[in-house]
């Protein structure tokens, strides 16, 4: 009985500091794409967010596109930009200063090998990527990208795999790093801090076998080259996004056996984890990127070959002014 009372009391507290920690992002509904998807590549990119490529469904069947959207914050509003140069899908893009590269994905079964560079003179072929992937973590620590495991196949995802490669855009020279510990893996969610690459979850393949979620967590040291290992995530998660803000990482939506509606905060500080929002719908395969106090949650996938239409705009709370921080005075 006393026991029963106290896992009560437990989970009484559990809840109400979970209900408390609820607090940090206020969610409305921004306007629609004019194509909704998944699978595509954003980057926050001239005081706005370029959103390139992706897939959808229409008529119970897959397509791939080469469209390129612009979303300005100070309009509220979408514009098209010139095209892709190719149907691309799947792949990764940072930008590095003022310049974006995109890398990995695809059209079809198998991936791609082209680096692509958006300048003001439009799209171009810059390099050849030595391994190709669907379903990778790519991101940039000052002049150098890394790709991060992925699927050397869309239709055979027992291809999975732990690689992991660097490139220097300075020279466009590639490099082989320590693969990434515990199982090969795919859409994981990856953000920087520093000089660290982040990974979280993902999940994993064995031929025959359903795909496996995992809960893993991980962090890159890019000066020595040297992983270690974190303290495992909230959930056993895939197609999540994971975003600096200042020194803490977010950890946003993703497919749990259900598609995730919540966001995580990540303090490497202390290695913990902590509830702190949820939005409507539930969305896997969405990036949410973050700008000017805003986390721009984009289309996605809200069901089975479904993409979601719109774009949830999660705002934090205003930090309070020096006057209004100031201890009253006693006069």
């Amino acid at each position: 009985m006393l026991r029963s009372i106290a896992q009560a009391v437990s989970l009484l507290i559990l809840v109400s500091a979970t209900a408390l920690a609820e607090t940090s992002l206020t969610w409305s509904r921004g306007p629609d794409l004019a194509l909704p998807r998944g699978g595509y590549s954003a980057a926050v990119y001239r005081e706005g967010i370029l959103v390139v490529g992706g897939a959808y469904w229409r008529d119970g069947e897959k397509l791939w596109t080469d469209r390129v959207d612009f979303y300005d914050p100070k309009t509220e509003t979408w514009s098209q930009r010139p095209s892709l140069p190719e149907r691309l899908g799947y792949g990764g893009m940072v930008r590095i200063e003022e310049e974006l590269y995109l890398l990995g994905g695809g059209n079809g079964p198998q991936p791609q090998r082209k680096v692509f560079k958006l300048t003001e003179a439009g799209w171009s072929v810059v390099g050849e990527n030595p391994a190709p992937r669907y379903l990778a973590s790519v991101v940039a620590v000052g002049s150098t990208i890394y790709l991060v495991a992925g699927s050397l196949s869309m239709n055979d995802l027992d291809r999975c795999s732990d690689e992991v490669w660097s490139l220097d855009v300075t020279t466009g020279g590639w490099q082989r790093l320590a693969p990434i510990p515990g199982p090969p893996r795919m859409i994981q969610a990856a953000a920087v801090l520093g000089s660290s690459v982040y990974i979280f979850g993902g999940s994993t393949k064995e031929p025959g076998r359903w795909l496996q979620n995992l809960d893993d967590a991980y962090r890159f040291d890019t000066e020595t080259g040297q992983w270690t290992p974190l303290g495992p995530a909230p959930l056993a998660a895939r197609a999540w996004w994971a975003e600096p803000v200042g020194e803490l990482i977010y950890l946003s939506g993703g497919y749990a056996h259900t598609f995730q509606g919540t966001v995580y905060e990540y303090d490497p500080s202390g290695d913990t984890y902590t509830l702190v929002s949820s939005f409507e719908p539930g969305l896997a395969d969405a990036e949410f990127l973050h700008l000017d106090g805003v986390l721009y949650g984009i289309s996605g996938e809200d069901k089975g070959r479904s993409r979601f239409p719109g774009l949830l705009v999660g705002r934090f709370p205003e930090e309070p002014s020096e006057e209004e921080s100031e201890e009253p005075s006693d006069e």
